[in-house]
């Protein structure tokens, strides 16, 4: 049952909502409402349809005007046991700490505290309350000493504001708490994530920030990569702690991106990004998948000895996978001055057998990270020459590699020509055509119309005898 029905003589609106510029209009009049329902115990139980009808609005504004008035700390929002389900209560105002008590169906009832006039006529034959002008629920609201919800909020505010000053000083290193510091005074990203955290259970948040702390400590003294497991077992005992998808995970990421202060990279997923993140600041996540594929290369160590394995590859013609892992061990790595990079694995082989004397490398799709930690080392000396598919997908990555390097790439054989050419039967739905949407690059965009148009799609393996 709800208590639509029940309307007390008076509505209260403080002077602390009057004044307050950041609510807006419709919000205090939904105080005036809700005040104007509340019962002598300063509460009511009205659904988001009634309230809607009330102040004239959409159910959703509604709904967010409720929220605001919560958040402002002018109402409290409870739900509690009601016959086989929940109801939820709304507490207007200053009270005392009344919200642990069960709202009975006595003090909840239809206005049994009125004078019969006071529920009936019209509004100009209405007479006031009993006893005295104050409704019941403004005497037991405002007559008691009590704290008001804004109070209480400021309160909890100033306890999680000096709980993380005291977990801060516990720690040692000097940017993780730089880290923690921005984000609360900020309300940075990760601040909702460390507000939800300390809500669910301060102990476990304790614990995660000084693990985390210790990871960050080992990380500045730390002089080589390592792997993710191991570094995760040294650091808190659990090689799985940091694993993706964990609290930890989240709270290491979040800091090594505002320390790192390094912005997501055309082309790059976010995968690759986090990877990214990791391994500058000396984590292989994806060591050994995270791979890309080579030919003709030449590569030295960090100490500046010719790395043998990569050496012998070279002398012996053949492709070589090279690993996340190898690269971050890498001091210099050299091809020729033209380096020819394709898409598909099948085009590479070929071009392998056809061209023994050239530096290939294959993007194998959508690039990993190991291809832009190589083609950041490669672009220094060489300009890349670059071939891949005609389709959406295709483009995309031509475009995002184009944009990363563009006074080192250039397209090759990747014109509207040859999509006319070796045009497929390979039909692109209007989810694919899309994506095209995306593709701005001016060299692209006669290749874009006629997809648009055609709407079918070209593969480069059609024509591997156009590479030359």
């Amino acid at each position: 049952m709800e208590n639509n029905g029940y309307r007390s003589y008076w509505s209260v609106l403080p002077g602390e909502i009057v004044h307050d510029k950041s609510l807006p209009i419709p919000a205090k009049y939904l105080y005036v409402i809700l005040s104007s329902m509340a019962h002598k115990n300063g509460f009511c139980w009205p659904s988001n349809e009634s309230i809607a009808s009330e102040i004239g609005l959409s159910k959703r504004r509604a709904v967010e005007l409720l929220a605001m008035l919560r958040d402002a700390g002018y109402i409290r929002i409870l739900f509690k046991p009601h016959g086989n389900s929940e109801r939820r209560y709304i507490y207007c105002g200053m009270f005392p700490d009344r919200t642990d008590l069960e709202p009975d169906e006595d003090a909840a009832g239809d206005g049994g505290e009125w004078c019969e006039e006071s529920q009936g006529g019209g509004a100009d034959n209405r007479t006031p309350p009993c006893e005295n002008s104050h409704p019941p629920h403004a005497k037991n609201t405002f007559a008691i000493r009590g704290r008001t919800l804004k109070e209480e909020k400021q309160k909890e505010e100033q306890q999680r504001e000096s709980w993380f000053q005291n977990i801060q000083l516990q720690l040692k290193n000097p940017d993780f708490r730089n880290w923690i510091s921005e984000v609360l005074q900020n309300r940075k990203e990760s601040y909702l994530f460390l507000l939800q955290q300390y809500k669910e259970n301060k102990k476990e948040l304790e614990d995660l920030l000084q693990k985390t702390d210790r990871a960050a400590e080992t990380l500045a003294a730390s002089e080589k990569r390592e792997l993710l497991a191991v570094f995760a077992a040294k650091v808190t005992g659990n090689p799985h702690y940091f694993d993706e998808g964990e609290t930890a995970e989240k709270c290491l990421s979040s800091y090594l991106k505002w320390k790192l202060k390094k912005e997501r990279s055309n082309g790059l997923s976010n995968a690759e990004y986090k990877n990214r993140i990791y391994f500058e600041a000396g984590i292989l996540k994806d060591e050994l998948s995270n791979d890309v594929l080579t030919y003709g290369l030449h590569a030295w160590k960090e100490n500046g000895e010719p790395h043998s394995g990569i050496e012998g590859f070279f002398r012996c013609k053949e492709p070589l996978k090279l690993t996340l892992k190898t690269l971050g061990g890498l001091g210099k790595i050299t091809g020729e001055q033209k380096i020819y990079m394709v898409e598909n694995p099948a085009v590479f082989s070929r071009l392998v057998e056809k061209y023994p004397d050239r530096t290939i490398l294959c993007g194998n799709g959508q690039p990993k990270f190991s291809v832009f930690v190589l083609l950041d080392k490669l672009t220094e000396n060489s300009t890349i020459y670059y071939a891949g598919d005609f389709d959406p997908e295709g483009l995309q990555i031509a475009q995002n590699l184009k944009k990363r390097y563009p006074e080192h790439f250039i397209f090759w054989k990747y014109k509207a020509e040859y999509y006319q050419k070796y045009k497929s039967e390979v039909q692109l739905d209007e989810k694919r055509i899309r994506k095209l949407d995306k593709i701005d690059l001016p060299e692209l965009q006669e290749i874009k119309e006629a997809m648009q148009r055609e709407k079918y799609a070209a593969y480069q393996e059609a024509m591997v005898e156009e590479y030359e």
